[in-house]
């Protein structure tokens, strides 16, 4: 995963709507930044930089839901969304095209080759659909009103927050970027330990493993934005940890969307050596979604034997 970028004049002591505002521009310019790169189908990179930026905008604009009025950013979030959307529709089909060259490079048959060589092809034309629509979507004009009504509808945001503090004696009384940043840190961890411990055990619940994937995703991009706040350099290697948790479930996300593929392909597999070729991808693909559990359930005993996470819980 791309890192983070710093986000520049960030400050932890100041009050909390100063820096949501900071923290929220910051991350829609990341995201921003990665348009050109985006739209370059050459390197297939520049679309996963800006899905990555994506997804930490929208991981900060739900982080900090409860702290400001949401009604304004409604219709930028829906935007946002749409562009995520565009952005993972071409990056799913780059990391299958992907992977199925690798694969294909490990076949030792020739009919196994040509199999997954015909597998590839269509995704190859489902990737060039997703690329068209994604370059309508990335539009300039469309990006160009996204940037205006993503400044305007934060203003109020922010603003109407501030009223609301002032209209009920509390303006005064702000709490810093510091102290909510540690609060949402806090709570994002139980939340994945609780999930965790209820979601790990079952290797064949698709749905709830996703759900851990995506909850350690948001811990993760908290800890990436609040890292400092907390004066704690032990915090950074909760930030690896859940980097490998992540990757591992990650892994057998992909892994599971390639298994239900290929399971319709063998429904209409028009003759023995395409039914031979998927048949042999599928049992890779299975094997291999076994060692990624095996490794999230280490990652996962690791995490629940680091000291530091007994630390974390007793101090909020």
């Amino acid at each position: 995963m791309a890192s983070a970028k710093e986000i520049v004049g960030l400050d932890f002591n100041a009050d909390y709507l100063s820096g949501i505002e900071r923290v929220l521009q910051s991350r829609f310019e990341e995201m921003c930044d990665f348009y050109s790169a985006a739209l370059d189908f050459s390197d297939i990179e520049g679309v996963h930089d800006m899905r990555v930026a994506s997804r930490r905008l929208r991981s900060a604009l739900k982080m900090f839901s409860p702290f400001i009025k949401k009604r304004p950013l409604k219709k930028v979030r829906k935007e946002i969304k749409e562009i995520a959307d565009a952005l993972g529709e071409v990056r799913d089909r780059d990391v299958a095209i992907r992977t199925l060259e690798k694969m294909k490079d490990k076949a030792e048959r020739e009919e196994i080759k040509e199999g997954i060589e015909k597998i590839t092809e269509s995704h190859n034309i489902v990737r060039e659909q997703a690329r068209i629509a994604l370059s309508e979507t990335l539009s300039v004009e469309r990006l160009t009103h996204l940037k205006e009504m993503f400044n305007q509808s934060l203003n109020k945001a922010i603003e109407n927050e501030r009223e609301s503090l002032k209209e009920e004696n509390q303006d005064t009384k702000i709490k810093s970027l510091r102290t909510i940043g540690s609060e949402i840190i806090m709570s994002d961890l139980k939340k994945f330990l609780a999930l965790g411990q209820k979601n790990i055990y079952d290797p064949f619940d698709v749905d709830a493993l996703h759900k851990l994937r995506i909850m350690a995703k948001q811990l993760r991009y908290a800890v990436e934005t609040f890292a400092d706040c907390r004066n704690d350099e032990s915090i950074l290697s909760f930030a690896k940890m859940i980097a490998g948790i992540q990757s591992s479930l990650g892994e057998i996300h992909d892994r599971d969307i390639w298994i239900k593929d290929l399971n319709k392909c063998l429904r209409h597999a028009e003759n023995q050596a395409e039914h031979e070729s998927t048949l042999w991808l599928l049992s890779r693909f299975v094997k291999g979604r076994t060692k990624h559990y095996c490794m999230a359930l280490e990652h996962w005993r690791d995490w629940r034997e680091h000291n530091s996470t007994k630390v974390f819980l007793k101090e909020s």
